[in-house]
């Protein structure tokens, strides 16, 4: 089969690993064709190294009529450029989930969506169990909530800790609300929050929780799921990929997720 065309955007940390790994084969019958991003010298350089197209523009990538779009460059980038996407009927996985916290903007991009017949994929990101997390969610009554703990660094640059010195001796909480009061305040931090608000209960009845822990090296994330099945707890401690604010699963997240997609047998 001819295989699928993929057009990256942003190819920083993670659409660096993404493009090697699409690159390598790792994600099945698929091309990378080109590459976006914001900076044309970045561009050049990355388009050079994975042997594709260097996107000077959008428009100049959805002229090239890639089969889908994975973007990897922020909340900003992917607002831009997803009803685009969406209209031209290039399917779209996003890393950037935070920006469907809002239910008034996910239900305008699934009716658009329908409408165009191009799907939007979320990847599961820096953590897991979505399988079990949709099951769950079929209960009339369910509580949902996630306690995500960073090392200091890794929160150093957040807008609403702008200028706060986080201790180096002991875990300090720096937030509490649901997620999409996160996601304003964090919105490099706590896409996965807004994620498993989407996979349960809505992002606006999501308890979350953000704490800065000195003693940890990487982020770890705890969600606890409680309803007539029962009680679940899925723990995920996430290596940090070479941008602080993300994880190695995150990418792998979308090269797995590829996989799928490309399978007659699989896991969903």
């Amino acid at each position: 089969m001819k295989p699928k065309r993929i057009a990256l955007v942003g190819c920083g940390g993670l659409g660096h690993e993404i493009a090697a790994g699409i690159k390598a084969g790792q994600a099945g019958n698929y091309t990378l064709c080109g590459i976006y991003t914001d900076q044309p010298k970045l561009t050049a350089a990355c388009s050079e190294t994975f042997g594709c197209a260097a996107y000077l523009t959008s428009e100049m990538m959805f002229l090239d009529k890639p089969d889908l779009m994975i973007e990897a460059a922020g909340a900003a980038a992917l607002k831009e450029l997803l009803e685009p996407a969406v209209k031209n009927q290039v399917d779209v996985i996003p890393l950037s989930v935070g920006v469907f916290s809002h239910r008034a903007y996910m239900d305008h991009i699934r009716q658009m969506a329908e409408t165009h017949g191009t799907h939007v994929y979320l990847p599961s990101g820096a953590v897991g169990g979505f399988d079990l997390m949709g099951a769950a969610a079929l209960d009339r009554e369910l509580s949902v909530s996630i306690h995500t703990e960073k090392p200091p660094q890794a929160l150093a640059d957040a807008p609403c800790l702008a200028g706060r010195i986080l201790p180096d001796h002991e875990t300090q909480l720096v937030f509490s609300g649901n997620a999409v009061e996160a996601i304003e305040v964090f919105p490099q931090n706590v896409n996965v929050a807004v994620a498993v608000g989407l996979a349960t209960v809505g992002a606006d009845n999501l308890s979350v929780t953000v704490a800065a822990n000195p003693d940890l090296h990487s982020n770890r994330h705890t969600i606890d799921l409680k309803g007539e099945f029962g009680h679940a707890r899925i723990q995920i401690s996430a290596a940090p990929s070479s941008n602080v604010h993300s994880s190695k699963l995150a990418a792998h997240s979308v090269i797995s997720l590829l996989k799928r997609l490309d399978s007659w047998i699989c896991f969903m």
